[in-house]
C-alpha cells in the first residue's frame, strides 16, 4: 500500500503536479520565466529573447504547462501548435531547481 508523505521527513518526494495554464498563470510565468534566464544576462549582454516575452499574449496562441511541486511554480514548457508540428517554444526552470534533471 502506497504511504502518505510525511512533512516531518525530508526524503519523502515533493508532491508534483502539471497542468495547462490560463491567463490568471501571467504573472507567475512571467516572474519564472525571468528567473530562470536571468544568469544569461551577463553572458550574451542582454536579456534572452524568454525574458522579453508578452506572456498575456502568448497565452492566447501558445499552450503552457506549468509544473509545481508542492504548489509552488518550478518550471514550465511552452508549446505551439502548427497545422503539422509542435513546437517547443521554450522551457523555463526556476534557479533552484536548474541541474536536478
Amino acid at each position: 500500500m502506497p504511504r502518505s508523505p510525511d512533512p516531518e521527513n525530508s526524503s519523502d518526494p515533493p508532491a508534483l503536479t502539471i497542468r495547462q495554464a490560463g491567463h490568471p498563470d501571467t504573472e507567475a510565468i512571467t516572474a519564472l520565466t525571468r528567473e530562470a534566464y536571468s544568469a544569461w544576462v551577463a553572458v550574451i549582454g542582454r536579456e534572452p529573447l524568454p525574458m522579453t516575452v508578452d506572456y498575456a499574449s502568448a497565452l492566447q496562441s501558445d499552450r503552457f504547462d506549468p509544473l509545481f511541486s508542492d504548489g509552488k511554480l518550478v518550471g514550465l514548457i511552452q508549446t505551439s501548435l502548427g497545422s503539422d508540428t509542435l513546437t517547443v517554444v521554450n522551457v523555463a526552470v526556476s534557479a533552484a531547481r536548474q541541474g536536478q534533471g
